[in-house]
Parts: C-alpha cells; sequence; structure tokens
C-alpha cells in the first residue's frame, strides 16, 4: 500500500500515513487526512488522488504550492521515493511497503573451504 512518512517540523517521530483513500488532504486543519501541525503550511495545503493507478499531489489552495526535490510544483505526479516538502514538513512517498527483512544466514561450505585454500595457494 502506498503511504507517506511524514518528517515533521518540529523534528518529531516520522509518522506513516497510509493511503488508502482515494483522496487524502494534507494541511494545518484539524479536518485533513494527514494534519500537519505549524511548519509554514496552509490551513488546507495540499491533496493526493489516486486516480488510474497513479497517485497526483496537487494544491488545494491557490497561494500554497510544494517542492519536489528543491522544485517549486503546483502539481506533481507522485512516483516511488519522492521527497516532497510542504512548508517546513518533509515527506516521503512511497509506492509499496519496503519490508526489510533480515539476510538469512548463510554458512558456508565445504567447497568453499577448499576453493579459499586453492586461491591462498596460487597467490603464493
Amino acid at each position: 500500500m502506498a503511504s507517506f512518512v511524514l518528517y515533521p517540523a518540529d523534528l518529531g517521530p516520522p509518522v506513516i500515513m497510509p493511503l488508502d483513500r482515494r483522496i487524502v488532504r494534507l494541511g494545518t486543519a484539524p479536518d485533513n487526512d494527514l494534519v500537519l501541525t505549524g511548519g509554514a503550511a496552509m490551513p488546507h495545503h495540499a491533496h493526493v488522488v489516486y486516480d488510474k493507478q497513479a497517485f497526483t499531489l496537487s494544491t488545494s489552495d491557490a497561494d500554497a504550492s510544494f517542492t519536489v526535490l528543491g522544485k517549486p510544483k503546483k502539481t506533481h505526479k507522485l512516483i516511488d521515493k519522492d521527497l516532497v516538502q510542504i512548508g517546513e514538513h518533509l515527506l516521503r512517498f512511497v509506492s509499496f511497503d519496503h519490508e526489510l527483512k533480515p539476510r538469512p544466514e548463510s554458512s558456508p561450505s565445504p567447497a568453499a573451504g577448499a576453493d579459499l585454500q586453492r586461491f591462498v595457494a596460487l597467490h603464493r
């Protein structure tokens, strides 16, 4: 599931906001789906619309804007790992859950020891 990882302006802990609706609203007003407290955001700053297999971020207020990778935008089709700045808030768009799994423990095979011995013998 796609989501935003919000890094708040107050340097609080990151917040994960799943984009589980067709429209998700962002801003400082309490009626938004993702409330951005402080940090120069507007009450109804932007919204994300899911349509035709794509997520598009657009401003909700004519005076609002946001940046994507440092470039000012009014609308932007989001791609995986986009870094969006709204006011002083940073948001990372994640198009799917990046589940980190530990690497399986690999035990060296008996053949690996023999290969190492041959390598060392060749380089003496």
